[in-house]
């Protein structure tokens, strides 16, 4: 009895570093080309997840049992060998330092499901207090209340753009112009993780947690936020529909989706609120004869050596940090990696991961959809092999399974991914 208490206590302590990492990783003074902290700082914050990351891969050792792992656990684990390599052996004149990614990545997927369902659910609860926060700043800012902050420079260095700093929140400021970035360093990146977290809930607003982070996500206007909910809340209704045995309710929720989709190629494109952040995400979000509207991920400079990479290298691409080397930046789009790690390199990465988080989970359609966004937001946001990504993703997975969101039948507790 005293070893189980202690493993569950272990466990949970386990789980609560590795929510705390990721929400430090997800923050933007983790990013070396933040304007929101000092060199000094972003080095301490640097160096404390470290220190946090060894701490927690120590701890993980008695909760691991290496009899237990499956094939999606020895997938999952492929999938950051294969980017290590990848990024070592194929790169331009960039030096990669992935030490850290690799025992982070490598410790999760080693650990139990509960303790990776419990890791998920304490990063939900942080990231309900980093939405209230930042809901509250936003208000602060549009109400004028006098509440301190500072106007800092964007991390693009466009005079036009900058941060409201309030410290603890940051507020993305672009003419008249304004989304929530939370603890990010861009409105989409909090609302992206906002819609996914909502994904893994089946968009349960009974939840009063929910319906404090879809707020939050609807104040990013992010289009990528906008997107995965409509897209994942369109499939949730055709499921519906497909599974209903009522031939009238059946008709009755064909209807409307075909109404949805009118709606959506017909009536939106003529919307006009006059306000400034609503009419740029709502045109964003219309399709036009090129595409997406709000497909602003790369530059000019960016898709002429995407045009001339896939035409010469487009399988192999031309290695780890060319893009970086021979752009400005300002370019956030899955075409990035496939610049960098070529056709085949991409399907490698996120072939793996796929096929290990697919691995007997396939029967269970909430997951799948689950599963499916999260692949989709890499149109966006590419970079998803990072330790926030992967506890959002397996950790997600458990969490659906553990609310009894289908009627499939329960996993073990010593089961793994």
């Amino acid at each position: 009895m005293a070893r189980a208490k202690y493993s569950i206590t272990l466990g949970k302590l386990v789980g609560g570093l590795f929510a705390v990492l990721a929400t430090m990783t997800v923050s933007a003074i983790y990013h070396s080309d933040t304007t929101l902290a000092s060199a000094s700082f972003h080095s301490f914050f640097r160096n404390a997840i470290l220190v946090l990351s060894c701490s927690a891969a120590i701890l993980s050792v008695p909760l691991i049992n290496i009899k237990s792992l499956n094939m999606g656990v020895i997938l999952a684990i492929g999938t950051v060998i294969i980017f290590t390599f990848i990024n070592l052996f194929h790169s331009y004149e960039s030096q990669y330092n992935g030490v850290l990614l690799f025992i982070q990545w490598v410790t999760f997927c080693l650990l139990p499901s509960d303790v990776k369902k419990y890791a998920f659910d304490v990063f939900k609860k942080i990231w309900v207090v980093v939405c209230i926060i930042g809901i509250i700043c936003y208000l602060c800012y549009i109400l004028k209340l006098p509440v301190p902050y500072k106007v800092v420079p964007y991390y693009f260095l466009n005079g036009s753009q900058t941060y409201i700093s309030y410290g603890i929140s940051f507020l993305y400021k672009h003419n008249d112009m304004l989304r929530l970035c939370g603890i990010c360093n861009e409105p989409g990146y909090l609302g992206t993780f906002c819609a996914l977290k909502l994904c893994a809930d089946k968009m349960n607003l009974k939840n009063k947690s929910n319906i404090i982070i879809l707020f939050a996500g609807l104040l990013t206007f992010s289009a990528a936020f906008y997107l995965i909910v409509v897209v994942y809340l369109a499939v949730r209704m055709i499921l519906v529909a497909h599974r209903s045995k009522n031939a009238k309710k059946k008709i009755l929720y064909y209807i409307g989706i075909a109404l949805a989709v009118l709606c959506y190629f017909v009536v939106l494109p003529n919307i006009h609120t006059g306000n400034t952040s609503i009419d740029n995400t709502l045109h964003r979000l219309t399709i036009s004869s090129e595409g997406l509207a709000g497909e602003n991920r790369t530059t000019k400079q960016f898709e002429s050596l995407y045009d001339s990479v896939m035409a010469t290298d487009a399988l192999s691409g031309k290695g780890a940090g060319y893009v970086s080397k021979e752009t400005d930046g300002g370019s956030l789009s899955y075409k990035m990696k496939l610049v960098e790690y070529g056709i085949i390199g991409c399907m490698l990465i996120w072939g793996t991961l796929l096929c290990a988080v697919l691995y007997k989970n396939t029967k269970n359609k909430d997951i799948v959809l689950f599963i499916v966004v999260f692949f989709a937001s890499i149109y966006q946001r590419p970079n998803i092999i990072t330790l926030p990504y992967l506890l959002l993703l397996l950790g997600g997975i458990w969490h659906i399974k553990s609310i009894g969101i289908t009627d499939n039948s329960m996993a073990t507790e010593n089961e793994h991914v």
